[in-house]
């Protein structure tokens, strides 16, 4: 008999293979990035924490180093994941050429970052009045890569299921479907929690709605004398 299949481990691939494809790299990207998180933060750790990069804040630069260093091992380059940090600590869409001074990388490089951060969602690109310069934010859709992964487990499960139906047997065949079933739960799971978060925003909407059209009412009764 097989060993019972060890679903604690197989959860634990799985939940990197899901922030992989969070950040939507393809996959054949994924080995030639994988131990960058690891240089990246010995040399962390050995930089003084008396140098901040460009403008940026000790505090800052630090911050942006450790996400860099952790998206690194879900397949993210580090020039993206130090972009995708400091867009972050933005509260304004900010041009290519600020990014650059600060992050201390060519506007090609940074131009690079942002086309591949645009790409798979994880920011918006902003156009100027009167200017080809571009702006670039983090894009407020949090769920968006999260809907393209469900979608992904889906796909896979189908495979799976299909696969122990019409051509496997025996313990082959029940280990397909157990997968299966493994990953209807997770993809249950992230859809769950993507409805409950489009939820909350849609309250937030409403309740901003109606604060901004009572403020309007009141604006007006001041202007009638009323």
């Amino acid at each position: 008999m097989s060993p019972h299949p060890n679903y604690t481990g197989y959860a634990f691939e799985m939940a990197w293979a899901i922030q992989s494809c969070l950040i939507l790299i393809p996959h054949d990207q994924l080995d030639c990035h994988i131990n960058s998180r690891y240089l990246l933060f010995r040399k962390n750790k050995n930089w003084s924490k008396g140098t901040a990069t460009g403008s940026l804040k000790d505090g800052e630069n630090q911050f942006i180093l450790e996400i860099a260093s952790l998206l690194a091992t879900w397949g993210l380059p580090s020039s993206s994941g130090r972009f995708f940090a400091y867009l972050l600590l933005r509260k304004a869409p900010i041009g290519l050429d600020e990014v650059a001074v600060d992050l201390e990388m060519s506007k090609a490089g940074a131009w690079n970052a942002a086309r591949l951060l645009e790409r798979y969602g994880h920011v918006r690109r902003y156009g100027t009045s009167g200017s080809k310069r571009a702006l670039y934010a983090v894009s407020d859709n949090f769920t968006s890569p999260a809907v393209a992964q469900t979608a992904l487990l889906e796909d896979f499960e189908k495979l799976l299921k299909n696969f122990a139906e019409t051509i496997a047997a025996g313990e082959v065949a029940d280990q397909l479907r157990a997968r299966a079933e493994f990953l209807f739960l997770l993809r249950s799971s992230m859809r769950m929690a993507i409805e409950e978060w489009n939820s909350r925003q849609s309250r937030d909407q409403k309740k901003v709605g109606a604060a901004n059209a009572s403020f309007s009412i009141r604006q007006m009764g001041r202007r009638k004398g009323l």
